[in-house]
């Protein structure tokens, strides 16, 4: 995420199997009411998404080694899709709306997962994690961060792509950093390692593995009046597909 005056801009790669099928790009939508915008797989889901009111959801897969086993079953049920969650949420308009809605959920069968949320007319940005077991709420600064995950290591991924994000800041000063912009944004999503590494490695930004790969790159645009959802599919470093562009206006305060 990176602070844009008077608004913000997020991007996110989407890292899944390969065998996965292909999702449907970006539409607009209304929710109980609510206008937004996200991608999408078949079955509804969504792993980013805004609504009118500027608020953006981004959802993470959580694979830390420390988080806690899930409660044993005999029946063993299926498991819910994390892609369900982020849907529910976007009729709210408030971070303590967000969150109360989040803790009403039954999150019992759904694996682990850690979830963003960003709310500009609050000016914070709201993290929650959930092991399995229990959900954990985190309110922070609003200001430029990134979050990793990897299924080889959520801890492993934020330490070996931070190295990748600081190779990307040489050259920029303190200052300018707040405004590097969607070129800038684009360039680190198909990173393969830092300076000067050229090849993808197993904790590359834009990810090519035998069975797992980046699949999709979805960026948000918070404007004043707009939200623009901008979705390229494919790995961004070589798209399989053109570009689209989705713009939701967004209601005069």
């Amino acid at each position: 995420m990176q602070e844009d005056q008077p608004g913000y801009l997020l991007g996110m790669n989407r890292d899944e199997q390969l065998s996965r099928p292909v999702a449907l790009a970006p539409k607009i939508t209304e929710i109980d009411g609510v206008r937004c915008v996200y991608p999408r797989e078949a079955s509804g889901g969504t792993w980013i998404a805004a609504n009118a009111a500027g608020i953006t959801f981004a959802l993470l897969n959580r694979n830390l080694t420390h988080s806690k086993p899930r409660r044993s079953s005999t029946a063993s049920p299926k498991p819910t899709s994390r892609g369900q969650v982020i849907p529910q949420l976007l009729p709210c308009l408030t971070d303590r709306a967000a969150s109360l809605c989040l803790r009403q959920m039954d999150l019992s069968r759904t694996p682990a997962f850690r979830l963003i949320g960003v709310f500009p007319g609050e000016r914070l940005v709201r993290e929650w994690n959930w092991d399995g077991a229990a959900l954990v709420s985190l309110k922070l600064p609003w200001k430029n961060r990134h979050w990793f995950s990897s299924s080889l290591g959520d801890d492993r991924a934020q330490a070996q792509r931070a190295e990748i994000v600081k190779s990307a800041l040489v050259g920029h000063t303190s200052n300018s950093r707040a405004a590097l912009g969607a070129a800038w944004l684009r360039r680190l999503h198909r990173a393969h390692g830092a300076a000067p590494a050229t090849e993808p490695g197993p904790f590359s930004i834009c990810v090519h593995r035998p069975e797992v790969g980046t699949i999709s790159y979805n960026e948000i645009r918070c404007q004043p009046d707009q939200i623009r959802c901008y979705y390229l599919p494919g790995p961004p470093c070589c798209p399989s597909g053109t570009p689209s562009v989705s713009r939701l206006s967004r209601p005069a305060v």
